[in-house]
């Protein structure tokens, strides 16, 4: 065998076993001004996804986060979008529009004051809630929670 395909061997055995050896855990977001939304979800290593649930009206809204997780709304304007727009606030930058395929609103917040990259995914007919919980995502000051005891992949 080569050294080229060992050193190939070591690395990806490292990194299976770096991505094994990873905690993952419930979460819960609580944001102020906020209230009426309850975030929770499921974070593994670098990214986690979960739901945003109005408490009142029971809409709600897919939510992805984590410095590993795909930025849903890329910085130009990407294809398959109906319109799209870029906002500034504070110092977030929040990117969405419609993706005609999916039939979905889609938000990408960077720099949220709880995490680097958040994704927002909601249905067209709640634009405006969704707007308007996007932004507040983007500057409020938010906890996150862990929920349940730490899990590890590798059975401790």
């Amino acid at each position: 065998m080569s050294i080229r395909i060992a050193r190939a061997l070591v690395l990806l055995v490292l990194s299976v076993t770096a991505s094994a050896s990873g905690t993952e855990y419930d979460f819960e977001i609580q944001c102020r001004g906020l209230e009426n939304y309850q975030i929770t979800g499921r974070y593994r290593t670098d990214s986690g996804a979960g739901q945003i649930l109005e408490k009142v009206r029971h809409v709600s809204f897919g939510i992805s986060l984590g410095p590993m997780t795909e930025r849903l709304v890329p910085a130009e304007r990407p294809a398959g979008f109906r319109w799209f727009k870029v906002e500034q606030v504070s110092k977030a930058t929040i990117r969405y529009g419609f993706k005609v395929k999916d039939k979905l609103l889609q938000a990408t917040i960077m720099g949220a004051t709880f995490n680097s990259c958040v994704n927002v995914i909601g249905r067209p007919e709640t634009q405006e809630e969704f707007v308007a919980l996007i932004r507040a995502l983007a500057v409020a000051p938010c906890k996150v929670i862990r929920t349940v005891g730490v899990r590890r992949h590798d059975g401790g």
